[in-house]
Order: structure tokens, then sequence, then C-alpha cells
């Protein structure tokens, strides 16, 4: 930033995807660096074979995932997004067969076939032919796992292209909906179909044949070689807005933090800056975080049985050591959840990190994941955890409990449901936070929606603590950008 090299790249052609390239270039150095096992050099090689070997590393994201555009994705580059509408193209195409030759088998070594003869004919080679079956029946694997992700980034509607042939994921498609289903579509000479399959409507539609209108193609504009018309030019570019998402998805964190402030939310959800820990009451400090992070990665990889300290402590030590965090702070974290674990294994949770999405009402959706589910006949309990101590605390999440029990709601329309929070670091206190009744609670996480809706239409994100005192009460980071005292 001190070199104005960003500022210089802004203004070349797509500088904003340029300098988000940039940043997520240093992003990466950062994380290479964070792990202490690997020189420069290592990373420059890293560097190459993200840009030289499939799947090809994506660029940086400049658009949300709600934005009104149309994206253009491999199906590796769309894993972990959502949209609407998804078209996946060319869905006939013919797959990839190996036919490598010679090919190093981790089994048999170097694997080839002679030749002889003036034509170079080819003997046979039975272990290169095993490796081929193998190695054609793991690509099929990943191909049907490539298309399980394809077919689930669609939210509302999925529309598939076969293609000018029929292979691959097509052939796999047509025999779910049923060969002859198609076949009878195919002969009757329709023009579409409604069926039903496995709960899913399938419209299946004839390719229609447009007349491509013959004729120049419209000449593009000349460049603008006058001041006026350039500065012209300048004014409307930088005054462009891209239109508001038409609905919002949002996570229970940020609307917590919405309701706390919402310039709070702007700075951390939106704008994304780095909030920086001026003393131990402003905000959670960089190793705070850490272990928060390592104490919830050890949850999720303990079984209902484990409660040998031993194998927690290991956990700990994976874990808590790339993360920075030292002798001590594991020995804490290990000892915090030896505490825990005992009564996990008296009262067990029926699932773990279970995501959900759901429409809380008009254009808002809420998507995240639960720590822990119990289940006790009709009652369940949503159960979050928090690796801090239970002292007053719990009133700061009682927005992101009630997202997360009108997700549990949903799931289980029979149930009531309750929650509690379960303060790791207090002796395992557990506390229960008292919710309101459903409708009211939906409620709320609408009128939230709205907003952050609001917000984003006008772009006023007002500061809600009265004083500074009360911001740094709320572990904010941001207190000095917001107050000047």
């Amino acid at each position: 930033a001190a070199t104005g090299y960003e500022a210089v790249v802004l203004g070349l052609r797509q500088g904003p995807q340029r300098v988000a390239n940039l940043r997520k270039l240093a992003d990466l150095a950062r994380d290479f660096e964070s792990r202490r096992l690997f020189t420069f050099h290592d990373f420059v090689v890293h560097l190459r074979r993200l840009a030289e070997q499939q799947p090809y590393e994506p660029p940086a994201q400049i658009l949300g995932e709600n934005e009104n555009v149309v994206r253009l994705m491999t199906v590796h580059q769309a894993k972990g997004l959502e949209f609407p509408v998804v078209f996946v193209a060319d869905a006939g195409r013919r797959p990839d067969n190996d036919i490598r030759n010679p090919v190093a088998d981790p089994q048999n070594g170097l694997l080839l076939r002679d030749a002889v003869g003036s034509g170079m004919d080819e003997i046979p080679n039975h272990m290169l032919e095993e490796f081929r079956e193998r190695s054609n029946s793991e690509q099929n694997a990943e191909s049907l796992r490539l298309l399980y992700v394809a077919l689930t980034r669609a939210r509302d509607r999925l529309i598939i292209s076969e293609g000018a042939m029929l292979q691959g994921w097509a052939k796999q498609i047509r025999n779910f909906i049923g060969d002859e289903i198609v076949a009878a579509f195919v002969k009757a000479g329709t023009e579409q179909e409604f069926i039903e399959r496995a709960g899913v409507e399938v419209l299946l539609m004839r390719p229609e044949t447009a007349q491509i209108p013959l004729g120049v193609s419209p000449r593009l504009d000349s460049p603008v070689d006058d001041q006026d018309g350039l500065a012209a030019l300048v004014r409307r570019r930088l005054s462009f807005e891209p239109p508001r998402p038409q609905e919002l998805i949002i996570s229970p964190t940020a609307l917590a933090d919405f309701d706390r402030c919402p310039r709070q939310f702007h700075f951390r959800h939106e704008l994304k800056l780095p909030e920086p820990a001026q003393d131990a009451a402003a905000a959670p400090s960089a190793e705070a975080s850490a272990m928060g992070i390592v104490a919830h990665a050890v949850l999720e990889r303990l079984q209902s049985d484990t409660t040998n300290e031993g194998k927690i402590s290991e956990l700990v030590d994976l874990l808590g050591i790339p993360a920075g965090l030292d002798f001590r702070t594991r020995a804490m974290i290990a000892a915090d959840l030896a505490r825990y674990a005992v009564k996990f294994v008296i009262s067990p949770p029926s699932a773990r990190e279970v995501p959900f999405f759901y429409h809380a009402g008009e254009a808002l959706f809420v998507r995240g994941q639960i720590d822990a589910l119990a289940v006790h006949g009709e009652r369940i309990t949503v159960r979050d955890y928090k690796y801090a101590c239970a002292a007053d605390q719990a009133g700061l999440y009682q927005v992101q409990m009630e997202a997360y029990a009108l997700a549990a709601a949903d799931a289980y329309p029979q149930s009531s449901v309750e929650a509690e929070i379960v303060f790791l670091k207090d002796g395992s206190v557990t506390v229960p936070i008292t919710l309101p009744p459903l409708p009211q609670m939906r409620a709320r996480i609408l009128l939230l929606g709205r907003g952050i809706a609001a917000a984003q239409t006008s772009g006023d994100y007002s500061k809600k603590p009265p004083s500074a005192n009360v911001c740094r009460k709320l572990r904010c980071g941001f207190v000095a950008r917001c107050w000047s005292d």
C-alpha cells in the first residue's frame, strides 16, 4: 500500500479484478508463511502449480454471491457457492479416458507397451490395462462427485443442456430420469413435458432452433478523443452504482452484529476491515480468536466416547501448533476440553456441525451451521460452544441463538425447541437461553433483515451504542474509527 502500486493497477484494464488478485496473492503468502515450514522457493513452486495444474486456482471474487450478474465458472470454482439459477452446459460431452503410455503405477512401477515391427505395433500389457481400468474407474467416480457439485449449486432452478453428444453426465442424468421416459418423449415429438422424479419437478424440452440473423455486427463505439467526452465518461464510470441484490442471504452472526451496531456490521461483514485489538477489553486478540477456532476444531473431531485426555491433548497440539499457540495456551485448552468431555459422554449431542438454510420471510434467507443438536424425544436443544467465560455474556448471543432455534424449528416442526450456550473456559458452564415464541423470533429476524436491506440501499450505517465505553464493553475493535475521544 505504501508504494501506491494498487492505485496504479486499479487504473489498468479490469483494475478491480487485478487489485483483488493482488490481495489474494498476499493472503496466500501470509497463509504459507504462517505454517513456518516452507521457504520462499517453496511458495513460488506452489504458485506455479496453482497456475499450471487443473483444477486451476480461480481469480479472486470481486462480486458477492447475491449480485445480479451472470457468472461463467468451472465446477471446481463453484464449490461452496449457491445461486438461484444455474446452467450446466454440454452435459453430453465425452469423458476423458486414460490412454497415457507410459504410466507410473504405485503397485507395479513404470508400465508401458513395447512396440515391434516397422509399423511400431504395440504389444498388449495386461498390467497396463488393469491400471487404466482402475484409473478410468477413479475418473468416473470423480466425475460423479463433480456432477453432484454442479447439480447442487442451484437453489431454485437448474437448466441442463446435453449438447451435441450423449455421453458422460447426460447418460447418468437420463438414467436417473428414466431412459424409457426420455425415449418416449423423443418419440412423441412434443415440445416439452413435465415429469416428477424423486420429489423433483423436471421439465423435458427440445432444443430451440433459432434463426441466426444475417447482417453486419453492430460497430463498437469509437474511442473518446475529446476532453469533454472523456470527462463525461469518467463521471459516468465513477458515479455508477450496481443494483442492490433482490434478496439477502445472511448468517446468524452477521444478524447479531447488525442488531448490536449497524456500523460494526458494515465494517466487519461488508467492508471486511481488519479489527485491531487495542486492549484486552476492546476486542478479542488474534490469539483469543485462534484459541476459539482450535477449540471448535477439536470438538468437531471428538467422538462420544472420547474422554482420554491424551487424545484431546494430541488433537490440540495437532491444530494449535500451526495456529501459533504456545505450550501453556495449548495445555489450558486441553484442560478445558477435557472437563467438557466428561459432560459430553453423559449428554452427547445427536448431531454435530449441522448446516442449515431457511427462508425467514420476504426476501431474507438465513444460512449457517449449528454446533450441536440434542434430541430428547419431542424436545430439541440447540447447543452452541463459546471458548469464553460465562460472566454476563449470554445476552450478546440472543439474536444468534434465536436464528439457530428457527432453523431447528423448521427442521423439526413437531418438536419444541430450546437453546443453550456452553462456555468452555468456565468449567464448561451451560447457560440456558430464554427463547420467545417462534412468531416473535421470526418477526425479529425479519425486521433485522429489512434494516440491513434499508442500510444497503441508503448507505447509512449508524453507530448504535451511545458511548465509546459501551463499544469497548461490546468488544468492538472499531472504537477509534467511530469515537475521537
